[in-house]
């Protein structure tokens, strides 16, 4: 699980970027963030999964207060 830090256009790539080789799958937290659930479902669909550097993200669980708010899956 990667709780996120801070609330930049890029804050959701840059933590994936930062666990590549541990797996291709993540859980996003963003429960203590003041990130919104709108900008971080645009920063999974846009800059994740569209992105070369974080080809190898498979999956994406963004969770927000022990809620799950949506799962992505690469295509």
């Amino acid at each position: 699980m990667k709780g996120i830090e801070g609330t930049s256009s890029s804050v959701i790539k840059r933590a994936a970027k930062k666990s590549k080789g541990q797996s291709d799958r993540f859980i996003f937290d963003i429960s203590k963030e003041s990130i919104t659930t709108k900008e971080a479902i645009r920063q999974i669909k846009e800059d994740l999964f569209k992105s070369t550097d974080t080809a190898f993200v498979d999956t994406a669980l963004l969770i927000k207060d022990s809620t799950i708010i949506s799962i992505f899956k690469r295509i």
